[in-house]
């Protein structure tokens, strides 16, 4: 693993981040027609799946004053329609003074569903960051069940799977202005709730060896930083902590390694405090990055371990947006 030195003038406490929670919103179809001919959607063959994600906030949404409808705005980022050759985004810029929405329908007047849409009233689609012949192509994208299939606006109410079953009308087109050049063939819509984000620790006393206290500090947020104390350093000039992207139960210098070796990310000093070990990370601000899980685990020289090591619990951040 790489090492690399970061240095910490001061150990930030922070409140607890309060936040809303996520859902997660996955579409899935089959290409049906493709009449692109120029730019990176014109080698899409017929037949090929399509995915379209994105991600939204159960506490931010605008209601239609004007019908049973509310719009979700989509995270920044989160959006992804994936044709298979090559996946793609929103327009950016978006356009200025316009949302992208997630929209519910709850007995409007006698049928629920979803939409795509910079209006919360009407399934008018968003656009993409790649052009037809009049401008960029818009993904315009709706389904409409029975008036029973939703309790509520509430996207939590929502979370489930949703298919062919009471649905009687969809439509999921690439529109270049008033023409549909793409069309795809519905299948299938998912609406799931995400992990809440925050520092959360695992394998506590798994062995004697593991007997560093590891704990996480604040919020490891988007564009913010990943902060991580040992209380209990055995030493204060050998500490170290490694991270990865999946968790192990490998036995290791006497204890147990709690960080998946062959998903290694970095192996990172930790700096020497009054009573604490310490690392301080910056976080990327990338807003794909929101949900991503990754855990680490503290290593330090030990003269009363069993081979010479104290070994920590494990920490798993789940950054927030």
């Amino acid at each position: 693993m790489k090492t690399t030195q970061f240095a910490i003038c001061v150990l930030l406490a922070s409140s607890p981040w309060l936040h809303a929670q996520q859902f997660e919103v996955r579409v899935q179809g089959t290409l049906e027609f493709n009449l692109v001919t120029t730019g990176p959607l014109a080698s899409v063959p017929v037949g090929s799946p399509v995915e379209m994600t994105a991600r939204v906030d159960a506490a931010v949404f605008t209601d239609s004053p004007n019908f049973p409808t509310r719009g979700y705005p989509l995270v920044p980022g989160s959006f992804a329609l994936d044709l298979g050759p090559g996946v793609v985004g929103l327009q950016q810029p978006f356009p200025a003074g316009q949302t992208p929405y997630f929209v519910l329908r709850n007995n409007d007047p006698a049928v629920d569903g979803f939409f795509l849409s910079n209006s919360v009233d009407f399934p008018i689609g968003v656009p993409l960051n790649v052009n037809g012949g009049l401008g960029p192509l818009r993904a315009d994208f709706s389904v409409t069940y029975g008036g029973a299939t939703l309790p509520s606006l509430d996207i939590a109410d929502a979370v489930g799977s949703y298919d062919f079953t009471g649905l009687s009308v969809f439509n999921w087109t690439l529109d270049d202005g008033p023409f549909q050049p793409v069309g795809i063939l519905f299948a299938s819509l998912e609406i799931t709730e995400l992990t809440p984000c925050g520092y959360s620790t695992y394998g506590v006393g798994v062995s004697p060896t593991n007997n560093l206290v590891l704990q996480g500090v604040g919020s490891p947020a988007v564009g913010g930083v990943f902060r991580a104390a040992v209380a209990n350093p055995p030493t204060t000039f050998f500490n170290f902590l490694a991270l990865a992207l999946g968790q192990s139960s490998l036995p290791l210098l006497g204890g147990v390694l709690l960080v998946d070796p062959a998903l290694a990310l970095a192996q990172v000093q930790m700096s020497p405090g009054v009573g604490a070990a310490t690392v301080l990370l910056p976080i990327p601000a990338n807003p794909a990055l929101a949900g991503l899980s990754v855990h680490a685990q503290a290593f330090g020289v030990d003269p009363n371990g069993p081979e010479g090591w104290a070994l920590s619990n494990g920490l798993t951040a789940v950054f927030c947006p």
